[in-house]
């Protein structure tokens, strides 16, 4: 977690010197989520708004059943109203259907 925390602030840092923020470098994609997710957190509290968007739209490609509940919780608590109505969306797909999207059949 501490590591995570350090990754977090030397983008946070970074970004106004490069005007990026790499989340492809950070590794797989949970670490990508994790990322974005604290990002967005960090965001919303210092009202850097393209950064925050960012984040949401990072968090949107890779929304899926594993991380809906997470995503949701972010969501609703920083008022991405966008983030938030595709979680709904991903919830009100039947069971079944969603069986079929992670398992395959």
């Amino acid at each position: 977690m501490r590591l995570l925390r350090l990754k977090t602030s030397r983008l946070l840092l970074a970004r106004p010197y490069f005007g990026f923020v790499g989340f492809e470098e950070m590794g797989d994609e949970q670490e990508q989520i994790l990322l974005a997710q604290h990002l967005l957190v960090a965001a919303d509290r210092y009202i850097l708004e393209r950064l925050k968007m960012m984040c949401v739209k990072l968090l949107h490609i890779h929304l899926n059943v594993n991380n809906v509940v997470s995503t949701f919780s972010i969501a609703d608590r920083y008022n991405c109203t966008e983030l938030r109505a595709a979680c709904l969306a991903l919830w009100s797909i039947p069971a079944s259907v969603l069986f079929d999207l992670r398992f395959g059949s």
